[in-house]
């Protein structure tokens, strides 16, 4: 959620992450459950990685499927297409991403 007061610093940790990985293959698809379109299109313009907007907002199926009660959160997926890391703490995102690097 781009309104929320954590996603500045949310998308900061990220960029650094994705500047550290991407060149070894490091993809990042960000799912943003904000229910204003307009403010999301204009948070999201200038992100380097794919970021999508989930129209349902909160009342997504995503978020059931997934078992996400809290945000943020971070699936870690594999080359595979496997998911080998739920990260609900950002401070060992890195951490798990360099694991599959």
């Amino acid at each position: 959620m781009y309104k929320s007061e954590f996603s500045p610093k949310h998308n900061i940790d990220l960029n650094k992450i994705y500047t550290q990985y991407r060149a070894k293959g490091l993809e990042i698809y960000q799912i943003s459950f904000d229910s204003d379109e307009h403010f999301w299109k204009n948070a999201a313009s200038n992100l380097p990685w794919i970021t999508v907007r989930d129209p349902q907002s909160v009342y997504s199926r995503l978020l059931s499927m997934y078992n996400v009660r809290d945000i943020p959160i971070a699936f870690v997926i594999d080359r595979e297409g496997d998911v080998v890391a739920r990260v609900e703490n950002y401070a060992t995102l890195s951490n798990e991403v360099g694991k599959v690097m």
